[in-house]
């Protein structure tokens, strides 16, 4: 498994349709976010998986990050 940088709780696909997540992080190892503040990565690349199939468990690539994905928020 891929080291991440941080994992995401209560995530959604950003809803104006960027290509950027929303969710409480956890776990950052670059110590820049406390555990359960809500952040928004930076673009995601998504080469072999669209938005709308991610998943628990899945990890999503910035241009300097990697974030696993934790539980999906119920809300959206």
């Amino acid at each position: 498994m891929d080291e991440v940088t941080g994992i995401l709780d209560d995530w959604i696909v950003d809803p104006l349709g960027r290509s950027v997540i929303w969710g409480c992080i956890r776990n950052d190892k670059a110590g820049r976010f406390r555990d359960g503040d809500y952040i928004h990565t930076s673009f995601i690349s998504l080469d072999a998986i669209a938005f709308d199939s991610l998943k628990e468990g899945d990890i999503v690539y910035t241009r300097n990050n990697s974030y696993l994905l934790g539980t999906k928020s119920a809300s959206f």
